[in-house]
């Protein structure tokens, strides 16, 4: 049916309370949707495996070290087991 992901940013501090709600929701979703999280930020393997969702440790990076949001597209559509992709911010 679909398949959902993001590039979180490390699961500490309120950005832990907010994409921990997010994700908990999409967990929630029917066995159509396909989750999968990308990098190796702070709490994203624990995250993955919590609800298991597919986790992609390895991403691009830019010169700055910030995650290329191409790589993870191009990621996906090679490993989606759906048709339709989307990322979720």
């Amino acid at each position: 049916m679909l398949t959902i992901f993001t590039v979180p940013k490390p699961f500490e501090g309120h950005s832990n309370i907010i994409q921990r709600n997010a994700l908990k929701s999409w967990s929630l979703l029917s066995s159509d949707y396909e989750i999968i999280l990308f990098g190796n930020e702070k709490g994203t393997a624990e995250i993955c495996a919590e609800f298991g969702f597919k986790h992609v440790p390895e991403l691009e990076r830019n010169e700055f070290g910030s995650p290329l949001l191409s790589s993870a597209f191009n990621k996906t559509r090679e490993i989606a087991k759906n048709k339709f992709i989307v990322s979720l911010t």
